[in-house]
């Protein structure tokens, strides 16, 4: 029997406040954190989408990642990033140019059910950058 993949809950973050950033350390990006509660015996898998208006400026690249925290038998606080884990390798954005519209979208594994998960998107830059995200929309499905 296959598992449920029923869409049991959409989740979603919209703001339009300005966050910059110019470290080589991921750090959660405001407005673009939600909240799962899976039922004990379920197997969610959460399909993430974020799309910003961005502008790289400086240095080498920007990147952004969609992370999930709060996987059982894990350390607290630790994140897990969603598939394809590439981390600073995905270039969300490259100096140059004007700000414009950006978007990457990611998938958990199955993960097990009983627990609270947080899914965040967090932002680094390379090699000196500077990363600016406006008018930002973050949605997650969960399905199982």
């Amino acid at each position: 029997m296959l598992p449920d993949r029923t869409i049991w809950e959409f989740q979603s973050a919209q703001t339009a406040d300005a966050f910059s950033y110019g470290g080589t350390r991921w750090v959660d990006v405001p407005g673009a954190t939600v909240q799962f509660i899976a039922a004990a015996g379920s197997t969610p898998v959460f399909n993430a989408t974020y799309s910003a208006e961005s502008l790289c400026t400086g240095g080498t690249a920007c990147s952004v990642r969609i992370v999930v925290v709060g996987t059982p038998g894990s350390p607290t606080g630790a994140a897990h990033e969603l598939k394809p884990a590439v981390g600073t390798d995905f270039v969300f954005d490259a100096p140059g140019g004007p700000a414009e519209s950006h978007s990457v979208q990611r998938t958990s594994e199955p993960l097990p059910g009983g627990a609270t998960y947080e899914v965040s998107v967090q932002a680094a830059t390379v090699g000196g950058a500077t990363l600016q995200l406006d008018d930002s929309d973050f949605t997650v499905i969960r399905v199982g």
